[in-house]
């Protein structure tokens, strides 16, 4: 598990080698979503992150860092190799979180990056067992007998003592 300062440090090495500014003419980070250094409203589960020209992912192609620092490989959709589409399993939710990434450009130059943004706690979630004021729970209706009632000619048996 990376501590606050590795975090930092992992993401601003990201950011020194390859960054969100374009690197000559080679192919360069356009834009991100959520954007470099953004405080968020709500917790994401997904993240967009677009180049100038194609690229191919080197290994795994990115990471996710939670704002819990660990990290985690988020499933990875594109459908032109420029936009990349990152699912999380899990929201991001809690403090500074981050994404790496590592592509390699139609030249063949590797571009390395990262960026940055804060995404607030998940809302606290009412348990489904507690009742919202003002209404109540559902009636509990009980099962029906499971024995069968006494016939007259049974009971007379019974009596005779030929039961």
């Amino acid at each position: 598990m990376l501590g606050g300062v590795a975090l930092a440090a992992a993401l601003s090495s990201a950011l020194a080698l390859g960054g969100a500014a374009p690197v000559s003419a080679h192919t360069a980070l356009e834009y991100t979503v959520p954007a470099d250094q953004e405080q968020l409203a709500e917790p994401v589960t997904q993240i967009t992150v677009a180049f100038g020209d194609p690229v191919t992912l080197v290994g795994a192609g990115f990471e996710v860092f939670t704002p819990q620092e660990v990290i985690v490989e988020p499933n990875v959709f594109t459908e032109d190799n420029m936009v990349f589409l990152l699912q999380l399993d899990e929201p991001l939710a809690g403090g500074e979180a981050g994404v790496r990434y590592e592509v390699t450009a139609a030249d063949g130059h590797v571009l390395e990056g990262g960026f940055r943004f804060t995404v607030p706690a998940a809302p606290a979630t009412v348990p489904a067992t507690v009742p919202v004021s003002g209404t109540t729970a559902p009636a509990v209706i009980a099962p029906a007998p499971t024995s069968v009632p006494v016939s007259a000619a049974s009971r007379a048996r019974r009596n005779a003592g030929l039961s």
